[in-house]
């Protein structure tokens, strides 16, 4: 009989695929691990529905509760941070050694108008700190991935719709593998649009709005910010160091 931490070694470790199938895309089983697959952060893309920027700032706080919400950690808004203004590094140390998830949003231009003429704005959410929340093994993630779509398909615009939400682990989005993103310098990859501004990575993707490079959007940081972090387990609701 296997062992879990055999299992757990391997469903991680595995050999390197293109990532053309969505389950493969979703549970990062085409690349090569020996941590969870989400350790580097999970990246959400929104295909929003005739939403202007003022709109999709007002669904951020939402969206982050949804995915906590879909995690086990059920918060009320009141206790989310929203601000322009990036937490500085003591904060990000204390909010990761707390175990708290921390968002940071992007909106970017369509490249294309709609039908009706106007062009209109989509959103990236980058939520780290998250994979100590999220099952090891393959079929249990692949649930809560696809209720974390669900939760968020709501936020997509006039429509409801799942297919309009992509989610995958940071570090398997197109060439951005994100060696050096750790726990020790997340705050210094936070602040790489600033100085590095030109490095091929998926912080400055998000950051600079290609489709439409003269109108800049500031990114957005979300996080829980209270000592008490309430998380189901079991029916549980434990304290977190």
């Amino acid at each position: 009989m296997f062992s879990i931490s055999y299992l757990h070694i391997h469903f991680l470790n595995v050999q390197i695929m293109l990532l053309d199938n969505p389950l493969q895309t979703e549970t990062g089983t085409g690349f090569p691990s020996r941590t969870h697959p989400y350790s580097k952060g999970m990246f959400i893309t929104l295909s929003n529905s005739k939403m202007y920027y003022t709109q999709l700032l007002g669904t951020f706080k939402r969206q982050y509760q949804s995915v906590l919400r879909s995690v086990g950690i059920k918060v009320g808004r009141k206790c989310i941070i929203q601000s322009n203004r990036m937490p500085d590094k003591c904060k990000i140390i204390n909010l990761i050694q707390k175990g708290i998830p921390i968002a940071t949003a992007a909106i970017h231009d369509n490249p294309d108008a709609e039908r009706d003429g106007n062009y209109y704005q989509h959103s990236h959410v980058m939520v780290y700190n998250v994979s100590h929340y999220l099952p090891s093994d393959a079929l249990n993630l692949r649930n809560t991935i696809s209720k974390i779509k669900r939760a968020n398909g709501r936020y997509v615009g006039n429509r409801h719709k799942v297919n309009g939400v992509d989610i995958r682990p940071v570090g398997t989005y197109k060439h951005y593998l994100e060696h050096d993103l750790e726990d020790k310098n997340y705050h210094d990859y936070l602040n790489i649009p600033l100085n590095s501004p030109r490095r091929d990575c998926l912080m400055n993707y998000m950051a600079h709005n290609r489709h439409n490079p003269d109108v800049h959007y500031d990114l957005t940081y979300l996080y829980y910010d209270d000592d008490y972090l309430p998380i189901n387990l079991s029916n549980r609701t434990i304290l977190t160091n």
